[in-house]
């Protein structure tokens, strides 16, 4: 395919395009130009679903920020839909960080994760000894590399059917759960079940975190229970003020979140990969490089 060409209308970029059928196709889509107050970012690296961008900035008209300046954006602001990926895209200053040019482009992608793992703990009591972990995909792994950083000591298991993922969960030094009460559970899957399982397993006034994924699908949670015991039952999304700290951290210790990126794609891979996700689900985070070859 041809590189991108500029027209009156803007730059023409390559994208790989979600159509009527399930099946994605490589195209085109018009990128409209930056006005004053946004950036022109071409992207090196995107995460599944595409909320996840990190690239270059290309154009910025009002200044605000330096052509060549490696940049990740704040969540949801690179795709109308999750199943679309842009080699450019255009974005509101206010919603990039700038990272430093060590810090390698796919890792940066992990960082709006990180940054919502970050807000998830950061409330959390500094004494804790423990905390159990429904769910270990790529949240699943930060909110663990998190709580590591935050409490050294602090002994991390983890509720996850996936035998894949449970082995990558030991690897990085969590275990499998057993019977117990926490003070602190944390539920990063949305797998049916998982919020009331957590609730049961969580301790007489403790806290139950859910972060990044809508409210159970199995049923409603009884109210009743809620106070009888004492529960504290928190949502976390949304990360834009953590994003600064999140690259920081990246870029401090990048060998320490590597292994969280399990599959970098190039965009011809992804044609094939991304539909058969939920049959073959990642152990970890899936990168796309949304460049042509």
């Amino acid at each position: 395919m041809s590189p991108p060409r500029a027209s009156p209308a803007g730059l023409r970029t390559v994208a790989l395009l979600r159509g009527r059928d399930p099946a994605l196709r490589v195209g085109v889509r018009d990128v409209p130009p930056p006005r004053p107050g946004q950036a022109l970012v071409a992207v090196r690296w995107a995460g599944v679903p595409g909320c996840e961008i990190a690239g270059v900035v290309e154009s910025c008209p009002g200044g605000e920020l330096p052509v060549g300046t490696l940049v990740v954006a704040s969540p949801g602001v690179s795709r109308a839909s999750a199943a679309e990926y842009c080699a450019h895209c255009t974005v509101d200053v206010r919603r990039l960080v700038c990272c430093p040019d060590t810090l390698e482009p796919a890792l940066a992608v992990l960082a709006p994760s990180l940054a919502l793992a970050i807000r998830a703990l950061a409330e959390v009591p500094d004494d804790l000894d423990s905390l159990l972990l429904f769910g270990y995909g790529p949240l699943g792994a930060l909110v663990h590399l998190e709580a590591q950083t935050r409490w050294p000591r602090t002994r991390v298991e983890v509720v996850e059917p996936d035998a894949a993922r449970l082995g990558f969960a030991r690897a990085l030094g969590a275990t499998a759960s057993r019977a117990g009460a926490w003070r602190l559970v944390v539920v990063t899957s949305g797998r049916a079940g998982s919020l009331t399982d957590a609730l049961a397993a969580c301790a007489d006034r403790g806290t139950v975190l859910v972060v990044g994924h809508d409210p159970d699908p199995a049923g409603p949670v009884s109210l009743t229970g809620l106070v009888d015991r004492g529960l504290r039952l928190a949502g976390v999304a949304g990360s834009d003020r953590e994003l600064r700290s999140a690259v920081a951290r990246l870029a401090q210790d990048p060998d320490r979140f590597r292994p969280v990126v399990t599959e970098a794609l190039l965009l011809d891979e992804a044609v094939e990969r991304l539909p058969r996700l939920t049959e073959l689900p990642p152990v970890g985070k899936v990168v796309i490089n949304p460049c042509p070859s």
